[in-house]
């Protein structure tokens, strides 16, 4: 929408304080990304990995299916990320 065709004409400390608004905006939904990332990606990864390394120092066998998985988490979640990422970057310009 064009703001002249609706009549509104926004001085330009109203834009400063709109563009500030949007910024800081953007930066809490990307913290919250990233946040959501750790919690749900990187600490069951950690944990998968410390799981294995355990078994190895026990001696204990592997199991396939624990090794196969191990990376589905960070698989996951860095495609999660980067598709965030993406939808936050257009909100900064």
């Amino acid at each position: 929408m064009n703001e002249e065709a609706d009549g509104v004409v926004l001085t330009e400390e109203q834009k400063r304080r709109r563009r500030a608004r949007s910024i800081a905006i953007a930066l809490t939904l990307g913290a919250l990304v990233l946040l959501f990332y750790v919690v749900t990606v990187v600490y069951p990864a950690v944990w998968t990995i410390q799981e294995l390394r355990l078994l190895r120092k026990l001696g204990l066998e592997q199991s396939k299916p624990l090794r196969r998985y191990a990376w589905a988490p960070v698989i996951v979640g860095g495609t999660s990320l980067l598709i965030g990422l993406s939808l936050l970057f257009p909100l900064l310009r």
